[in-house]
């Protein structure tokens, strides 16, 4: 039986045609990750919201020190190597909430917090990562983290007259801005080092615009 060889027209189809359908199936595939990206976001800013307030709830305060005089604690986190922002306050307000430190323990093992600030009913109010996670900016452990590898940039109203002032320094953005509420929550998104704020989360509003 003879068998028929392709001829190089014929392979040269083929070749052609995976290669639209590549072309076609891989901006799909990433817009799915990115829109998966940005759900899982969304989803931990809704928890970190609902823990907190909870936590207030249950104690009529946030897990942060009140600003003297009396201000909203604005809690940006480091965009990228080199930043000095708060990461570190913002770590011990979520180490609050979920009664895990930040840092991990031996063999990469949570360790529960054996003294804590606010508190004192040892209350978990958060789920800690299952394990250690790398941040953009500092060594890894048990603090909350998006999808891109940042921490979450929080704002509370710790003075308590239900509504936030958000600098330009916190937004990083050309002009400040004042909304109703006690907790804002944004994740720098996708956004590269020019800041693009049409790539930033917001837990206020769908969009920067």
């Amino acid at each position: 039986m003879k068998h028929r060889l392709f001829t190089l027209v014929e392979l040269l189809t083929v070749i052609a045609v995976i290669a639209i359908l590549a072309g076609i199936a891989i901006p799909v595939v990433v817009g799915m990750q990115s829109k998966g990206r940005e759900t899982s976001a969304r989803a931990d800013m809704n928890a970190i919201k609902m823990a907190l307030t909870q936590f207030k709830a249950d104690y009529s305060i946030f897990p942060v020190a009140q600003p003297s005089p009396a201000a909203d604690t604005l809690l940006k986190a480091a965009f990228k190597s080199g930043d000095t922002n708060n990461d570190t306050e913002n770590d011990a307000m979520i180490a609050e909430l979920t009664m895990i430190q930040t840092t991990p323990g031996t063999g990469d093992v949570p360790s529960d917090l054996t003294s804590i600030t606010y508190n004192k009913k040892k209350r978990k109010y958060l789920d800690a990562p299952a394990k250690p996670v790398t941040p953009v900016v500092g060594t890894k452990g048990f603090m909350k983290l998006d999808p891109w590898g940042r921490r979450y940039n929080i704002a509370l109203d710790t003075d308590y007259n239900k509504k936030l002032v958000l600098t330009t320094t916190f937004l990083g953005a050309d002009t400040a801005e004042t909304i109703v509420g006690d907790i804002a929550i944004y994740s720098y998104g996708t956004a590269e080092d020019d800041g693009d704020l049409d790539a930033f989360l917001y837990s206020w509003k769908t969009n920067a615009k």
